[in-house]
């Protein structure tokens, strides 16, 4: 069993008896960067892990790099659980960029809860209308899409 690209933001089930036994059963396991390498190698010692990269950023690197507007403000909003208060703190950010052009990015196309998708959907239609719209077209080739 091998796992290629494998990325670590819960320390907790990193210490369930499954994970465990999955981390010291795997033949090979490369993680996306550093810091994943560091928590799984935290609970697993033995483990037979490296760390590797995540293939976007390789594809990434080799791009020319775009010049950013300084007028437009990004945003890639995908949560686990949705922050307490998100909806009005972000209305009231987006209100305080008001001279700026805001961009909602999608990078997660499926309506999953709290993905942009369903984010943008919560939106009030008059901050909604305000946001130019890009999305990754998954069906290009290559990532310059």
């Amino acid at each position: 069993m091998y796992f290629l690209g494998i990325g670590v933001n819960d320390r907790e089930a990193l210490r369930l008896p499954q994970t465990l036994e999955l981390l010291e059963y795997a033949s090979k396991i490369w993680t996306r960067d550093a810091h994943s390498l560091g928590m799984v190698l935290s609970v697993s010692p033995a483990c037979r892990a490296v760390e590797g990269a995540d293939l976007a950023n390789i594809e990434l690197a080799a791009l020319p790099k775009p010049q950013l507007k300084s007028e437009e403000i990004g945003f890639v909003l995908n949560f686990e659980a949705l922050p307490e208060g998100f909806l009005p703190k972000f209305c009231t950010l987006a209100d305080a960029l008001s001279s700026r052009a805001l961009v909602w990015i999608r990078q997660e196309t499926r309506k999953l809860q709290w993905s942009e998708s369903t984010l943008m959907d919560m939106l009030p239609s008059s901050l909604r209308d305000r946001f130019i719209q890009r999305e990754v077209d998954y069906s290009a080739d290559g990532l310059a899409n």
